[in-house]
């Protein structure tokens, strides 16, 4: 019986703990404090905890992905040239990473970075880690140009849902050129904008609302905002279908 009551005091103790605890380290990219936006949200976890990786093509290695890193830069990487990264949403939707990529490889010589995150099981869960998986590309956005590999001028993110949130909290920490948010997510966001993507964390912020019934936001927050067919709603774009279908309408 003892035992048992000391385990009880022990997990109730912990538990304290845990509520207690009002930031958390990620070593490189600082702490991040439950205070002003966040001050409401579950801590984030690092990115060490999420599975999470980059990953660069370039014109020569269209189909063959090489791990990028601040201590890690490919051969293959273009010095000089445009440097874009991908960040996927909600629920790993990175289905149209492949396709997003060879577009812009057939516009352009430039490199293009997916990143990928561990953002599955619950949405609330998942979206305070868009602060650290943020910060992580901001870290190597800002190597990229002190290594003088590129200047600022050619950083450009583009990021769907939760991604599009990483996107602009990335360019918080190191400012980008350009920032295009595909359907930004709007749990946890609207209202409340500060807490991700705005016009100042870029140059240019462009985005494109598609989904704003469901998971979008639909308030502005880009230098220009685009709302096809209203924003909220997409022809033959419901249920089961509804990410796939509007990440191929984008």
């Amino acid at each position: 019986m003892l035992k048992i009551v000391l385990l009880l005091l022990l997990v109730a103790a912990c538990h304290a703990c845990r509520r207690r605890t009002r930031s958390v380290s990620c070593g490189s990219l600082g702490s991040f404090p439950k205070s002003g936006p966040y001050r409401r949200w579950r801590l984030p976890k690092c990115p060490g905890e999420l599975d999470f990786h980059m990953y660069l093509y370039t014109r020569s290695n269209r189909n063959d992905a090489r791990v990028i890193t601040n201590i890690n830069i490919p051969s293959v990487f273009r010095r000089g040239e445009k440097t874009i990264f991908l960040i996927h949403g909600y629920k790993k939707g990175n289905g149209w990473f492949g396709g997003m990529k060879d577009a812009f490889l057939a516009k352009g010589d430039f490199n293009v970075i997916t990143v990928y995150w561990d953002s599955n099981g619950r949405y609330f869960r998942a979206a305070p880690n868009t602060r650290t998986v943020g910060a992580a590309v901001a870290e190597m956005a800002r190597y990229l140009v002190t290594q003088n590999r590129i200047s600022r001028g050619k950083l450009w993110c583009v990021g769907h849902s939760l991604g599009a949130h990483a996107c602009g909290l990335a360019g918080k920490k190191y400012k980008f050129a350009r920032i295009t948010g595909l359907d930004p997510a709007g749990p946890k966001y609207s209202g409340n904008e500060d807490a991700g993507l705005v016009a100042r964390s870029a140059d240019f912020v462009d985005v494109i609302h598609t989904g704003a019934n469901f998971l979008g936001i639909m308030s502005p927050v880009g230098h220009v905002d685009f709302y096809p067919n209203g924003g909220k709603h997409q022809p033959g774009c419901h249920g089961s279908m509804y990410f796939k279908c509007n990440v191929s309408i984008l």
